[in-house]
């Protein structure tokens, strides 16, 4: 017998789509989940979310997670992101991935920031890091960090033991060597020089070659060398 709960999702007697739906999915979950529908089918949606999948992930009637998960969820974005999982286990590992946390700077659905992320990059960071902190001050030598992009400089998911305090591990000089000043004006993110013109006061052969008749085309759109390179770690 079906109850008036169940004749919501199924038809009692009978129906053109599978195990009696009264409508495919998703149309049949936005008939209660209207309000997300939006949400989840934007650009910046997970594409699973996007095309409609939601029984990849949720059980239709109960289960003993949480959301009515297939499985934790610790373990559900492995299920698909096997390669990242394997990429995240460096030996300094990002408090929220230790945990198996994707849900700490994520949203599995989608959200109006790249990546999924909660918040914007630099607010989502504040979140947990004060950057008013006298030490956070010292560590990034009075830089105002308020709307620095955190990511230039740290993996936010892990790194090998040779990298400290999530930095990725291969840095320009200037940055290992911690000599802001070569790049930067005092206590400022603005740059002695613009663009690649910054890059050619210690790379003359990089000026040589950008000087060429026929060049990659990423060194004269705007960013130039910034547009493959990072100034800071990679």
């Amino acid at each position: 017998k079906m109850g008036k709960g169940c004749i919501s999702c199924y038809d009692p007697h009978a129906s053109r789509y599978l195990n009696m739906f009264k409508d495919d999915v998703p149309t049949l979950c936005y008939d209660c989940h209207a309000e997300k529908q939006a949400q989840f089918t934007s650009d910046k949606s997970h594409p699973p979310v996007k095309d409609g999948k939601c029984l990849d992930c949720h059980e239709t009637h109960s289960g003993p997670n949480a959301g009515l998960l297939k499985v934790r969820k610790t373990e559900l974005c492995y299920s698909c992101h096997a390669e990242e999982k394997a990429r995240f286990a460096k030996e300094n590992a990002h408090k929220p991935v230790a945990e198996g946390d994707c849900f700490k700077c994520h949203d599995a659905h989608g959200t109006a920031n790249d990546n999924m992320l909660l918040k914007t990059q630099s607010d989502l960071c504040q979140t947990c890091h004060t950057i008013g902190a006298p030490a956070f001050k010292l560590a990034h030598f009075n830089f105002p960090m308020e709307k620095a992009n955190c990511t230039t400089c740290h993996d936010p998911h892990s790194v090998p033991k040779t990298s400290a305090k999530l930095l990725h591990p291969d840095q320009h000089s200037p940055f290992k060597s911690r000599n802001c000043m070569a790049c930067h004006e005092p206590n400022s993110l603005a740059t002695k020089k613009e663009g690649k013109e910054l890059c050619f006061q210690c790379h003359p052969k990089a000026e040589e070659l950008a000087g060429k008749k026929n060049i990659h085309k990423a060194i004269d759109m705007t960013g130039e060398c910034i547009n493959c390179h990072s100034p800071h770690a990679g």
